[in-house]
Order: C-alpha cells, then sequence, then structure tokens
C-alpha cells in the first residue's frame, strides 16, 4: 500500500530520504565492518544469553503485536509542507528535532513549554530514543558532524544513528536499546554485544583491549578497542574500533567509532568522542522526542516510525483533548504509518478508535476508507468516504480533502462500478 493520502501543511515531511534507510547492514565504509549488527546476544529475563530480536511494540489501543516488514515505496510529499523545500543540513537529528518542536509550537504553543525540560535551553540538543523505554543519548551538533543515516534494528527495538567526523576518517554510530536483565553494568552490556562480533571476526581481530573510564560528566563507561584485518576486493587494510557503553538495569547505551586510517592522530580523536558520550540512561523522552524520530523513520521505514508515532501521542500532556491538532496530526501521521507498511489490521484498529475520540476530524474517516479500499470492501469504503466528505469542513487551516479518485488506495475498487460512480460524484475539494 502506498500513501493513502497526501499530509496536511503542518504534517511532518522532510526531503531526507537518502539518508534514511532501513538496511540490515554494516556501515558502507571502505571496509565494511563497522558493525551495527542486526541481532546481537542480549539478556533474557533470566539472565541468559538469546538471540531474541527484540520486543515487539504495543500499539494501544492494540494488543502487543508486530512491527510490519513490508515497506512500500517512498512517500510523495505534500506541495504545502512549508520543510518539503529546506535542504537536508548536514546534522539529520537536530534538523529532525526542530521540526518537530516547531510543529508542536505552531498547533499550540503551551504544549513546548509542558515537553521541554527546565534544565534545557531554548531548542534542545536532539537526543537518540528508544520508544520503548527510558534513555537517551544527546547527538552531536554542529562543527564538523555530519549525519548520514538512521538505522533501526531488532524489529524497531534498537536505533543507530551514524555520523562522519569531517575529513578525519572517523565513522561513529550511537545505538540505544533496552535490557531484559542480566548484568546490569556497562561490563554487562559490552559483553552482551561484544561476544558475537568478537565470535565473528574470529581470527581477524587482533589487540583487544578492554578498560574502563569515565566520562566528561563522570559517568563510568566500559571501553573496548580493538584492530580488525579487512581484505576486501584484493585490497588490505585494518579497521581501528573503538566502543564505548554506559547501562543501568534496563537500558544500554552504546557508542561506536571506527576508522581505516589508524593514524597517530586517531587515538586522541576517538578518545575525545568517548568523553564527550553521556547518555542520560534515566531520561524519560516526551513528544517531541519521538516525533524527531519518526519524521526521520518515516520516508524510508514507515512501519518503524509507527511505534514512535505512537509513543508520541502517549506522551502529550494529560489532559490534552482528542481534537487538539497536535493529537490528530500525529494520529494520522500514525495511522498512515501503519497503511503505507501494509498493516491494514492496525491501522483500521487507530483509526476507528480515532473516530471514536474526534467524530468530527474528516481525515479519521478517509483514512478508515483507505483501509476499507485496501481489504476490498466496497460497502464500507463508501460510507466511511461519503463521512469524511460530510465533515469536510473541519479540516485543519491549510488542509484538504485527498481526491478519492486518484487515490492509490480507493483506485484499486475502481473497477467495481457502482462504487466508481459514487466516487466521482463526490463534491471536490
Amino acid at each position: 500500500m502506498s500513501r493513502c493520502r497526501e499530509p496536511p501543511v503542518s504534517h511532518l515531511r522532510t526531503g531526507i530520504s537518502p539518508f534514511i534507510q532501513n538496511r540490515q547492514t554494516t556501515h558502507t565504509a571502505p571496509f565494511a565492518t563497522h558493525t551495527e549488527y542486526p541481532k546481537r546476544r542480549t539478556p533474557s529475563a533470566k539472565g541468559a544469553p538469546s538471540s531474541q530480536p527484540g520486543r515487539p511494540p504495543t500499539l494501544s489501543p492494540l494488543k502487543p503485536g508486530h512491527l510490519p516488514t513490508q515497506l512500500p515505496p517512498t512517500p510523495r510529499l505534500h506541495p504545502l509542507n512549508p520543510y518539503t523545500m529546506i535542504p537536508m543540513p548536514e546534522n539529520l537529528f537536530r534538523f529532525a528535532s526542530a521540526i518537530a518542536l516547531a510543529l508542536i509550537a505552531l498547533v499550540c504553543p503551551a504544549l513546548v513549554a509542558a515537553q521541554t525540560p527546565s534544565a534545557e535551553p531554548p531548542g534542545p540538543r536532539p537526543k537518540l530514543v528508544t520508544w520503548q523505554g527510558p534513555g537517551a543519548i544527546p547527538l552531536p551538533t554542529g562543527g564538523d558532524w555530519k549525519g548520514e543515516a538512521l538505522n533501526v534494528y531488532d524489529r524497531g527495538t534498537r536505533p543507530v544513528v551514524r555520523y562522519a567526523k569531517g575529513d578525519s576518517g572517523l565513522t561513529v554510530s550511537f545505538i540505544l536499546f533496552q535490557r531484559d536483565g542480566g548484568d546490569p553494568t556497562p561490563q554487562g552490556c559490552l559483553a552482551d554485544v561484544l561476544k558475537p562480533i568478537v565470535k565473528g571476526l574470529d581470527k581477524q581481530l587482533s589487540e583487544r583491549i578492554d578498560a574502563e573510564t569515565k566520562n566528561a560528566t563522570g559517568q563510568t563507561l566500559a571501553t573496548s578497542s580493538y584492530l580488525v584485518d579487512i581484505n576486501l576486493a584484493g585490497v588490505h587494510g585494518k579497521q581501528r574500533n573503538l566502543f564505548a557503553f554506559a547501562a543501568n538495569a534496563h537500558t544500554c547505551a552504546e557508542v561506536h567509532i571506527s576508522t581505516t586510517r589508524d593514524t597517530a592522530a586517531d587515538n586522541p580523536a576517538m578518545a575525545a568522542i568517548v568523553s564527550d558520550f553521556a547518555p542520560d540512561l534515566a531520561y524519560q523522552p516526551v513528544t517531541a522526542d519521538y516525533v524527531a524520530v519518526a519524521t526521520l523513520l518515516f520516508r524510508g521505514a514507515p512501519g518503524q516510525a509507527a511505534p514512535y508515532y505512537n509513543s508520541a501521542l502517549h506522551a502529550l500532556p494529560a489532559g490534552t483533548p482528542p481534537t487538539s491538532k497536535t493529537r490528530r496530526i500525529i494520529t494520522d501521521q500514525l495511522v498512515m504509518s501503519l497503511g503505507m507498511a501494509h498493516d491494514l489490521k492496525d491501522m483500521q484498529t487507530i483509526a476507528k478508535k480515532a473516530i471514536a475520540d474526534d467524530p468530527e476530524y474528516p481525515l479519521n474517516y478517509y483514512n478508515l476508507a483507505c483501509a476499507d479500499a485496501e481489504m476490498g470492501n466496497a460497502a464500507e469504503a463508501r460510507v466511511h468516504l461519503q463521512q469524511a466528505f460530510d465533515h469536510r469542513a473541519n479540516v485543519l487551516k491549510g488542509e484538504t480533502l485527498p481526491d478519492p479518485a486518484s487515490d492509490e488506495s480507493i483506485l484499486k475498487l475502481k473497477k467495481d462500478e457502482a462504487f466508481w460512480n459514487f466516487v466521482l460524484a463526490l463534491p471536490k475539494s
């Protein structure tokens, strides 16, 4: 299923799709062994290692389920979106965080104060968060840091953001994931992550050194460094790797730095990055954090964005009404993410709940009609399209109802003559 409709002006769309990929791969550095292993051994609830892919998301009011595995083509951009013409900045996360805060400020300024921690200055440092638990990694901004990619592994539970550090030849990945038990120390996280990596590299690995250090804030980190012999396409070389981990009983935070140059200047540069690595393992993400990650994921992996949009909804301040613009927009993004990932059952469930909570908003009905059409149910699609157009006066400012006659979902019922005549007779927005 491609996107059911084009989002309104307020919806989050950016022109950053080349950087947002859903790949189960290692880094595409000259020697592709900067590891972002999709399957890492994490402790089970009993503390024994397992290769479990991670907990599936829970999309309330849905029962615990799965993340969609089929990813549709890159969606189109809404022509009214004010962000579609902004060039991709070098720091992709700061850009996404800015749009997340701008969205909330645009539709409900009071939410910005409620969602921004008091200790943060205006324009807080962007954070890498997971959708299913506490913890955050403040990400680098400005200078010679260049965001390259955001990936999610282990069925969406392990986000990884990758940077290049200027012309230093350093590739730096920040990784955050939840724990199910086991050793709650940084050394425990190090062992969980590196054991399968070291086993896989076998005789290619040398000069391994495990140690402990403190970052600039005094937080204890477990570190490991080693060299990897690389023989790729007849080219021989070495890659130096440095890992650092912070951990508590619930969350692991990791930074992985690698270089194939291995010059004398690399060691202090890598040590400086570790010193600046200061994850906040107790941090409770807020709506803007979730929306920032979802914004980046949406273009290339809408199914992976869905649990972040869901968490964004549940992180809204208590008492936020169902009719608030912020809630409407995020709900719509969630429904579209599920639909674009062919998760029609969950899409339908969320759309129905949105209608029950906010029966005046026409796009709730339109999204449900799209789900009906994708499922081949012309009778229900007709009912919900009619309801959408009956409420069309209630669209958000700058928003119009899509034209169902050109919608890829509705077009799947074009061979139903009675239904299609009904579609063609609907008023034009």
